[in-house]
């Protein structure tokens, strides 16, 4: 680690022209005491607004080298918006900050602390509030224990976008190629030293919150998709069932039938034998799909961690 380094924050927007400046401000007073150890560029990325954060944004980055702006010609997405921006980081360290003032940037000293001290990650967890819903609450429980027991990824309970990584993990990340994306998931996914902040997560100064409940959800169903073989090899397994089930039968039933000429009075129709064919098929389908796809993605993943040990 460099004894004066570059910190990039990362701060995507939308719809946030009246908290721009205030953020910029806060932002400018967090560094100026450690303007001794670091330097800072704030890369702010519009996410297709409506309003004015494009003009905010670019008021601030022609007054101020330190800043500096994406604009997306439409709304991608918090993850697409946070990818960008690590994209374009040149920081030895970058932080993921909201422009909400959910994430405190008070904290921000706090997190370049523990970097220091050697942590390669460096997580925000949010305090429990009293207010969140019960069917919020038992959700996260299920979704991070599905996660951590059937996967193998170490994720922990209120865990936020609001984090540190190193250069180390934003060159890694970079190589990553998926489209849709749970960009902490997969900073989870990748694993190394790891620490914890907490922290209270203040109300929105827009007043909207970040996900609603749909959007909860299908981020979850996303994760749970995208970043475990568990739902291919249950194809895989589902498949070789339904096929030995139907296959069993269909063996028994012929038996019944041609060898045994009906004698356990099995009274088996054309439509039944065409069921039967069409299970053991299904079945086999669904074997092949699993089978081709697991592998398939096992053949990638090894691809990819190849280049991310070519990188470190």
């Amino acid at each position: 680690m460099e004894e004066h380094s570059l910190i990039s924050v990362v701060i995507p927007c939308h719809n946030e022209e009246s908290n721009i400046p205030r953020l910029y401000q806060t932002l400018v007073g967090v560094f100026t005491p450690l303007a001794s150890l670091y330097d800072a560029e704030f890369l702010f990325i519009d996410d297709g607004s409506t309003d004015g954060t494009d003009a905010a944004v670019e008021t601030l980055a022609k007054n101020d080298p330190r800043a500096q702006f994406i604009s997306f010609s439409r709304n991608f997405g918090k993850d697409i918006a946070i990818t960008a921006g690590i994209h374009n980081a040149r920081g030895a360290a970058v932080i993921m900050l909201d422009a909400d003032f959910r994430h405190p940037p008070e904290l921000i000293p706090l997190f370049l602390e523990k970097w220091r001290n050697g942590a390669e990650v460096v997580i925000g967890i949010r305090k429990k509030n009293k207010k969140d819903f019960l069917a919020k609450r038992c959700g996260l429980a299920v979704y991070c224990k599905l996660i951590n027991t059937i996967f193998g990824t170490a994720i922990v309970p209120w865990e936020t976008d609001f984090r540190l990584i190193d250069r180390s993990v934003a060159d890694v990340f970079n190589t990553f190629k998926e489209r849709q994306r749970n960009t902490g998931a997969l900073i989870d996914w990748l694993g190394f030293k790891r620490e914890y902040v907490e922290f209270d997560m203040d109300k929105s100064m827009n007043g909207g919150a970040a996900y609603s409940p749909g959007k909860l959800f299908h981020l979850a169903t996303y994760s749970f998709v995208s970043h475990s073989l568990f739902p291919l090899r249950t194809m895989e397994y589902f498949g070789t069932f339904i096929a030995f089930c139907s296959g069993l039968f269909g063996v028994t039933v012929f038996f019944e039938q041609y060898v045994f000429h009906g004698a356990w009075g099995w009274n088996i129709s054309g439509a039944s034998y065409l069921a039967i064919i069409n299970a053991f098929l299904a079945g086999i389908v669904l074997f092949c799909l699993g089978s081709i796809t697991l592998h398939y993605k096992e053949y990638m993943d090894r691809n990819n961690q190849t280049r991310r040990g070519a990188i470190q």
